[in-house]
């Protein structure tokens, strides 16, 4: 609708513009003129502005996202660190084990051959 009304709208303020460069009285329809460019205008910055709005909207979300992404990406590499700490623990715990479990056997054969004897 804009497109068929807006080149009406410069006709008639060109001309009221004219009027009032020659001083000539202003008419009511010359005021509405006026409002319907003043507020022609005003949607026009208004649109600018949301456009604006929109772009520094989808510029912050994509910052936002690769945000999420580096943070993902940090607490996955934690959790396999995590991960394989856990396994070499576990590891060292059967090393121990088994130390342990070999010197109770020998502890076992030393007091079965002192009471044998």
């Amino acid at each position: 609708m804009e497109s068929v009304i807006g080149p009406v709208i410069d006709r008639a303020l060109d001309a009221v513009m004219r009027k009032v460069e020659s001083g000539k009285k202003l008419t009511t329809e010359d005021l509405v003129v006026l409002m319907l460019s003043m507020f022609r205008e005003t949607n026009r910055r208004i649109d600018d502005l949301n456009r604006r709005v929109d772009t520094l909207f989808e510029a912050f979300s994509k910052r936002i996202d690769a945000l999420e992404n580096e943070i993902n990406e940090r607490f996955n590499a934690y959790d396999e660190k995590i991960a394989a700490l856990d396994k070499k623990i576990d590891e060292k715990f059967a090393m121990l084990d088994r130390k342990i479990d070999e010197k109770f056997t020998i502890l076992d054969r030393k007091i079965d051959e002192k009471l044998v004897n």
